[in-house]
C-alpha cells in the first residue's frame, strides 16, 4: 500500500486527507500547523518541510490555494528554497 503525502490542509484538502488516512499511511504537511495536528492526532504522520513529505511519500497529492504558493512549495521558490517538493521526491514518485 502506497504512502500518500497531502500538502494543503485548508477546508476541502482536511477533508479528503481524512478520508484518504482511513485506508492509506498518510504523511502531512501545511503551512499552518493547526490542521497538522488534528490529522496527526488521528494517525497520520507530520512531515516538517515539503521536501520530508516527498522523501517520505510514493504518491503526492497538493491542494494549495493558489498558482503561486504551489510553485513555491512545489519548486522550492521563496521561503521553501531548498526545502520543496521537488528537492525530496523520490524516483518514480506520483
Amino acid at each position: 500500500m502506497p504512502t500518500i503525502g497531502f500538502i494543503g490542509l485548508g477546508r476541502m484538502g482536511s477533508r479528503m486527507a481524512e478520508n484518504l488516512l482511513r485506508n492509506y499511511p498518510l504523511v502531512v504537511w501545511n503551512r499552518s500547523r493547526e490542521k497538522v495536528a488534528e490529522l496527526v492526532g488521528k494517525g497520520a504522520v507530520e512531515a516538517s518541510t515539503p521536501a520530508e513529505l516527498a522523501a517520505r511519500s510514493e504518491v503526492i497529492v497538493s491542494m494549495l490555494a493558489t498558482p503561486e504558493v504551489t510553485a513555491d512549495v512545489m519548486l522550492g521558490r521563496g521561503q521553501y528554497s531548498g526545502i520543496g517538493v521537488l528537492d525530496g521526491v523520490n524516483r518514480g514518485g506520483l
